[in-house]
């Protein structure tokens, strides 16, 4: 989302893939917490902020492949579930924020459907 500068990533992934040189920087630890720090390791646990792509696994025919609703109880008792739909929707769309989780898992007449 836009105050992690995943819009800033987007924009320079654009400018490398038409011949712009770049260098990259990786941070080993936080700037602004201490390394380590446990209230950063929760906020991150609880607001999925820490998620990485899951490899696609495959599907077989697209014949064989089901249109499911995904209930918002479904995703409040399956972690594993919640993390898969919420970084798709994070790794899609760049301005997801903390509060599009909220409304996964509480707002009763928003609909997911997910192709399995």
């Amino acid at each position: 989302y836009e105050g992690t500068g995943q819009g800033l990533a987007r924009a320079l992934e654009r400018h490398e893939a038409r011949g712009l040189a770049l260098q990259r920087i990786t941070l080993s630890e936080p700037v602004r917490w201490p390394s380590g720090d446990p209230v950063l390791r929760l906020v991150s646990d609880a607001l999925l902020l820490d998620l990485a792509p899951q490899p696609l696994d495959a599907v077989g025919e697209s014949q064989d492949a089901v249109m499911e609703k995904v209930h918002h109880k479904d995703l409040q008792g399956n972690e594993l579930l919640l993390r898969e739909l919420y970084s798709l929707l994070a790794l899609a769309h760049y301005r997801t924020r903390p509060s599009d989780l909220r409304l996964l898992l509480d707002e009763t007449r928003l609909e997911v459907f997910a192709l399995r």
